[in-house]
């Protein structure tokens, strides 16, 4: 609920705030960290069971713009210590375009561990706070079924970014 009124808070923002920002400001390499929410869910012959977990993450990117679409590329690692599959990381591209201070964006990418890589998709908005710092705010959705079980994880999280110019 909190990501949410987050993710709320950040949209009725987007007009109001910094007037010099500059579309620009989100071309280029960051580095990021979120905290994130996991909602993990174990299903087989004999299994049934949700865990809920708070997780820390790192992030590395690269963002250029490509007829008026803003593209990146962006690399992970979550510390999911309650989550169904454990340690994580992968690598996502995006999509999306930037409207006043904020960038609306869709992501689909691979994330997981040797030798259970699935595929992760998801949805996220990233609001400039100034010309270097952005917040952002990720929903994302994986599953994979291996041997008779089926793992299933839902993220939300909440981060800052730092850009390099």
């Amino acid at each position: 609920m909190k990501i949410t009124a987050l993710l709320a808070l950040v949209a009725l923002t987007t007009g109001t705030a910094f007037a010099q920002s500059n579309p620009k400001d989100f071309l280029g390499y960051y580095e990021g960290v979120q905290l994130g929410s996991n909602s993990a869910t174990v299903t087989g012959p004999s299994l049934d069971t949700t865990t809920k977990s708070i997780y820390p993450a790192i992030v590395l990117g690269y963002n250029i713009m490509h007829n008026n679409m803003l593209v990146g590329i962006e690399g992970f690692a979550d510390y999911h210590k309650k989550s169904s599959t454990g340690i994580v990381a992968g690598v996502t591209f995006k999509a999306g375009k930037i409207i006043n201070h904020t960038l609306v964006y869709a992501r689909a990418g691979v994330k997981g561990d040797m030798p259970s890589y699935r595929p992760q998709v998801g949805v996220g908005l990233e609001h400039r706070l100034d010309r270097d710092m952005t917040v952002s705010g990720i929903l994302t959705y994986d599953v994979i079924n291996k041997d008779g079980v089926k793992r299933t994880n839902n993220n939300a999280a909440i981060g800052l970014n730092f850009y390099i110019h």
